[in-house]
């Protein structure tokens, strides 16, 4: 009998610690189900998703009389966990439906994206399946607006894959809705902090820099997230996604690496330049090669012959130094392509000059409001033999005088145009004329069958030390004794149809060194 009661003790220990082990073998299964791509310190959230489906629509129920917009938000998932170097392609067609499913509009969005990475290259977003972690590119959004919402009631999604790579596509929607917030301040104080922290996080001053406007615009509407019509798993699929915080909609330039325009970007052929005023030091950022790096500083005088600047190392590899530089002209140029961030004595940017040209073709002119009796300077760039038309109106319309002006179109070495890709492009030198407008002048056409760049100023001529003559009816280059002067102020003349129809282009300009 005493042997028995040992064994049974003997089996009973074996059984709790069997049960034990398999409890401990569960619990460390259930914490290994979620495991991140990387160890992070930031909080992280989770977005509940859709599967949008190539077959069956997604639809989506909203109210019509308080909807004012809709975004759809969506991440694309690879097919592999291969992190892609080209973009993924995919397209969204939807279409918005009345209250009877008759459909009002139908629309596709196409879609590029590519994997959500952080600086240190690893991912910030992913879905977990099956204890995997599915490779999740960075969101990509768009909006309906409330002019395609005055009749619908419900939107319709549909996924159009355009690549094997991709897996699938998973959305989440929201609708744009009013609030009923009666005191603006105290339903601003209301919110969390971490979302007054996000919505202001753009601002250098913080919440204190808000002026009340944003406030109340901040306040007045709210994002409600839609869900699908159908039954979870049977009509549609849902999954959770996680997200690092604080996370934002990433965009990409898919053709290259998108360049700082805080920085002097140079390359064999095009250089930059910084106009030294006060003696004084500047230090020099570079991830590239400084042997490809060629310093010239140029006296502006021309009293003292150029001089080869040799950079000086820091305690940081990637920042040199150059001290006591004295007024002038520093030139940058290199053998190769690179960016540079300079910085003065005070650890300010040295940023690079900017200033914005409208684009005139054969389907577009520019038109300017002027003053009688003024005298306008057209800045122009354009392909060697191209011509600009500038024609003058009075306030009845009738034609007062037109001129051909034909562009030589000398490329420059120093200019550049700015892409909306960050991109830099070689461009042709600035080239300058003057009309003499008369007293009866009020508007005047730019026009041009060729890809040319025009902006116009008024020139205010305060004080003039030679004495110039200029016949009305002749339009010439501006005197080089005229292009140092220091009376002659310029006012650029603005055309706002140009600006908001997204008809200019930026420019980035540097002095040429004296010859």
């Amino acid at each position: 009998m005493y042997w028995i009661k040992r064994v049974l003790q003997a089996l009973l220990i074996i059984l709790v610690l069997l049960a034990g082990y398999r409890v401990a073998l569960h619990f460390y299964v259930w914490l290994n189900s979620a495991e991140r791509i990387a160890a992070r310190s930031e909080e992280e959230t989770r977005s509940v998703v859709h599967w949008l489906s190539p077959d069956r629509p997604l639809i989506y129920t909203f109210p019509t009389s308080r909807t004012v917009a809709i975004r759809v938000l969506s991440n694309a998932i690879f097919a592999s966990q291969t992190v892609f170097d080209k973009p993924i392609n995919y397209a969204i067609e939807y279409r918005l439906l009345d209250s009877q499913d008759n459909e009002l509009e139908k629309h596709v969005y196409h879609h590029a994206s590519k994997l959500a990475l952080e600086e240190g290259q690893q991912q910030v977003k992913q879905l977990i399946e099956d204890r995997q972690a599915l490779a999740v590119t960075s969101g990509q959004s768009f909006y309906v607006d409330w002019q395609q919402l005055t009749r619908a009631s419900k939107i319709s999604l549909r996924l159009i894959p355009e690549e094997p790579s991709l897996r699938g596509v998973v959305v989440r929607i929201h609708g744009k809705t009013p609030t009923n917030a009666d005191d603006v301040t105290r339903t601003w104080l209301k919110l969390p902090e971490q979302w007054r922290e996000r919505m202001t996080s753009y601002h250098t001053l913080g919440s204190s820099g808000l002026q009340p406007l944003q406030i109340t615009n901040a306040v007045s509407y709210d994002w409600r997230k839609l869900a699908p019509q159908g039954i979870p798993g049977i009509d549609f699929d849902a999954d959770i996604l996680y997200e690092s915080l604080p996370y934002n909609v990433i965009t990409y330039d898919f053709s290259a690496e998108q360049f700082d325009l805080d920085g002097y970007y140079t390359r064999p052929g095009l250089a930059a330049s910084i106009r030294l005023t006060n003696t004084g030091d500047l230090s020099i950022q570079t991830q590239g090669d400084t042997r490809d790096l060629q310093l010239v500083w140029h006296d502006l005088t021309q009293h003292r012959a150029p001089v080869t600047l040799s950079l000086i190392d820091t305690d940081d590899p990637t920042r040199f130094e150059l001290p006591n530089l004295e007024p002038g002209l520093l030139v940058i140029r290199s053998r190769s392509e690179m960016i540079t961030t300079w910085r003065d004595e005070l650890d300010q940017v040295v940023a690079p000059l900017h200033s914005y040209y409208y684009q005139l073709d054969e389907a577009n002119q520019a038109e300017f409001t002027v003053q009688g009796g003024s005298d306008i300077q057209l800045d122009m760039r354009g392909p060697a033999g191209s011509t600009v038309q500038a024609k003058v109106y009075d306030s009845q319309q009738r034609l007062l005088r037109s001129e051909e002006l034909v562009l030589t179109g000398v490329s420059s070495g120093f200019d550049r145009l700015i892409t909306p890709e960050t991109r830099r492009e070689a461009i042709s030198d600035s080239e300058k004329r003057f009309l003499r407008l008369s007293l009866e002048a009020y508007r005047i056409t730019l026009s041009s069958t060729e890809q040319v760049a025009v902006k116009c100023r008024a020139v205010m001529v305060q004080c003039i030390i030679r004495t110039m003559s200029v016949p009305r009816s002749v339009t010439r280059h501006k005197p080089a004794s005229l292009r140092s002067a220091p009376g002659l102020a310029k006012v650029p003349i603005t055309n706002l149809i140009l600006l908001s129809s997204r008809r200019s282009s930026k420019y980035g300009y540097s002095a040429h060194h004296p010859l």
